[in-house]
């Protein structure tokens, strides 16, 4: 019978070397898509900083504002609390104090 093993080759390992792995990449600097990302961060604040000053300053934000704190210092008008008037009838009870007669118009 013959010999079906393989053949033995003799190899020279000693003119390798040992492997060297290589480092881990740094975070630093930034890819560019991690760029964008902040940027478009840092934009979307910018216009909210913007827009929460525009609304904050409007003149009939202020004024609204201005209201509220004049009628917390407990300035408010007593006759509107108990006299609730409407439109119509705050305009009629001003034109008559003018002189106009309104007796005859509404009928």
């Amino acid at each position: 019978m013959t010999n079906l093993s393989p053949p033995k080759i003799e190899v020279d390992l000693s003119g390798l070397k040992d492997i060297h792995i290589p480092l881990e990449p740094h975070w630093w600097p930034l890819p560019i898509g991690w760029w964008i990302v902040i940027s478009a961060v840092i934009f979307c604040i910018f216009i909210a900083v913007c827009f929460f000053l525009y609304w904050y300053t409007r003149p009939k934000q202020y004024a609204l504002r201005e209201l509220k704190t004049y009628y917390r210092q407990e300035k408010n008008p007593i006759l509107l609390e108990i006299l609730p008037l409407g439109l119509e009838e705050i305009f009629v009870y001003e034109m008559e104090a003018l002189g106009y007669d309104f007796a005859n118009v509404l009928r």
